[in-house]
């Protein structure tokens, strides 16, 4: 595989996969999976569970190699779990700053700077075991915003949080990427949380991509929008499923 990087001044393109492949065990995962994403874009990829969605943010995030095919990212990009990840025998301040040169005082206050922007100011001294689920995916964002990227790979970041925190932190995604206005790509499941976060959509199937959407709304968003349930119906479609449940009264069972 060619793997490049890129710097901002040679492109306005911060990712470019062209005709990338991956196979595991003899079965090919990826087939020729090619996509761009714009500086400053927010791409949401879709996909079944299996398809290769997170091997192609590996992938981009150097974490694994393609068997073929050719990877251009920018150079400064970071990426956040689904799980935390935080070192439980480093307060809060430390995790964030793990690798950020400087003395104790500079990442302190770097550290004090970020959690604010995150909603989580006066954390810097908390300990990891002491955070809620929300809290801690809060200061894995902190985490990846305070190296200041360009690119920001999401996998699944909001997936292990109940319904209610899982909303809240999307809205701060929402208002961290207009404030910082990294390029994006988030990996996940939720068709509803794609057309809320991205401009854009991708749907991964049978190892490339199936289809793409462009979400016609503005940065404000709810589920209320005209044209959200159609979009919502078309991607479910795309992804094989039927919004209907139950079983039908007359069918016996």
């Amino acid at each position: 595989m060619s793997t490049v990087t890129q710097t901002a001044a040679e492109t306005r393109t911060s990712v470019i996969v062209d005709g990338v492949t991956r196979s595991f065990g003899g079965r090919r995962i990826l087939d020729g999976v090619s996509f761009t994403v714009e500086q400053g874009e927010f791409v949401a990829l879709l996909g079944r569970s299996g398809g290769g969605k997170s091997t192609i943010l590996r992938i981009l995030a150097g974490l694994e190699t393609a068997d073929s095919g050719t990877v251009l990212t920018r150079p400064n990009r970071t990426i956040v779990f689904q799980e935390p990840r935080l070192v439980r025998g480093r307060k809060v301040w430390d995790n964030i700053t793990v690798g950020i040169p400087g003395g104790r005082r500079e990442r302190r206050r770097q550290a004090s700077a970020i959690l604010s922007e995150v909603g989580l100011e006066g954390f810097g001294d908390a300990w990891p075991t002491s955070l809620s689920g929300g809290e801690a995916q809060r200061v894995a964002l902190a985490r990846a915003l305070i190296r200041s990227p360009e690119l920001l790979l999401l996998d699944e970041p909001f997936g292990a949080l109940d319904a209610l925190t899982r909303l809240k932190i999307q809205s701060l995604v929402a208002a961290l990427h207009g404030r910082h206005n990294p390029s994006v790509l988030l990996v996940t499941h939720d068709v509803d949380e794609a057309i809320l976060l991205a401009d854009r959509i991708l749907v991964l199937r049978d190892g490339g991509i199936g289809a793409e959407y462009r979400v016609p709304f503005g940065r404000r968003r709810s589920r209320s929008l005209p044209g959200f349930s159609e979009l919502r119906g078309s991607l479910l479609g795309e992804l094989g499923v039927s919004e209907e449940i139950g079983v039908d009264a007359g069918d016996g069972r």
